[in-house]
Formats: C-alpha cells, structure tokens, sequence
C-alpha cells in the first residue's frame, strides 16, 4: 500500500470515528463483543459476589473504585476463590465524582459473572469495558438465572469487510443469556 493510500484509509477511519463520537457525547466507542469472542478471548472467567466498593485516589490523583468481589466459581484463570480485587478508574470520593462512560458498575451484594483479562498493572480488568461484566437474576417467568450487561454507556461498532468502521445496532447486540449457556459455553472453551 502506497503511502498516500495510507493516509486516506487512516483520514476516512478517523472521520468515521469522529462521526460516531460525535453523535455519543455521554459513550465510550468500543469495538462490539458477541458472546463468542468473550468466551474465546477472555483470560479468566468468575461467578461471585460483590462485598464491597470503596473509591481511592491514585498517586496521580485520579479517582478509583475499589470493588470486592467474592469469587464463588471459578470458571477459567488462575484466579482463587474467595475475595478478589477489582480496580476500575472513576468513583466518588470527598464529594469530587469522576465518571468514566462505558465502566462496568457494581452494586453492592449484586451477583456477577466476570470476563476478564490480564493487564500488566492492574491484574485483570472487565473485558471490554462493561461488555464482560454481567448481572446474575433470576428470570420470573422460566425461573432460569439471566446473566444481563448494561451497555448504556457504550457505542459499540464493528468493521466492516471494506474497513470501515459501522454502528451495531440494539438487535445486534445481546444483552443477556442464560446462565447456564454461558458457563457451558466456557467450560467446553476451555476443553478445545
């Protein structure tokens, strides 16, 4: 590839970016992950619950939360069960709140089933932003545990063949799943 093509593929990329950062003031921009790419990319994978959230500041000052998880079911990874500590950046702290859009949130006592992977001075972080973090429920009407994602703070997009960069669309994003189907879906992952 010339260079000159280069740099028209790179400006149009760009301009499709800014396009869609343009139109999600409040988002974060990711690329989309379906449950596959989840399963399959994912450096570990828990079920736990959540014990405890405490916001901090870094040496940088820069405002994190804390979030305690006790790690009931450990799925894939080499992570222990018991109590496990996230870091994500954001929170409140001394009446000073930072937002970052597109992080997974946690409630307290809230049930959970984590994809995770490794960062280099983090341990782990939320794949994909709140993509890897989902709500364990139990389904009213089938009585079937839902693991659920809140995506409302993510534009998710996707390339397409010709390299450009499209929006997915509600329908094309699954929000939930059944429980039981994701774990089997993990477990028989880590067979291959």
């Amino acid at each position: 590839m010339t260079t000159h093509k280069f740099f028209i593929r790179l400006i149009s990329t760009l301009a499709i970016l800014t396009s869609v950062l343009a139109s999600t003031a409040s988002a974060t921009v990711v690329i989309g992950l379906d449950k596959q790419t989840l399963v399959r990319d994912s450096d570990a994978v828990v079920i736990g619950k959540v014990v405890s959230i405490a916001s901090y500041r870094e040496k940088d000052t820069s405002i994190w939360t804390a979030t305690r998880i006790d790690v009931t079911r450990v799925l894939r990874g080499r992570i222990s069960k018991g109590i496990y500590l996230l870091k994500q950046p954001g929170g409140t702290l001394d009446g000073v709140y930072r937002r970052v859009p597109g992080v997974a949130g946690f409630a307290l006592n809230e049930t959970v089933l984590l994809f995770l992977e490794s960062h280099a001075s983090r341990g782990h972080v939320v794949m994909g932003m709140a993509q890897g973090k989902f709500t364990v429920v139990r389904d009213k009407t089938s009585q079937r545990m839902l693991a659920y994602r809140d995506l409302s703070d993510l534009t998710l997009v996707r390339r397409a063949d010709s390299g450009r960069y499209t929006t997915l669309s509600p329908i094309e994003v699954k929000p939930y799943f059944y429980l039981d189907e994701l774990i089997k879906a993990v477990l028989n992952s880590a067979k291959k």
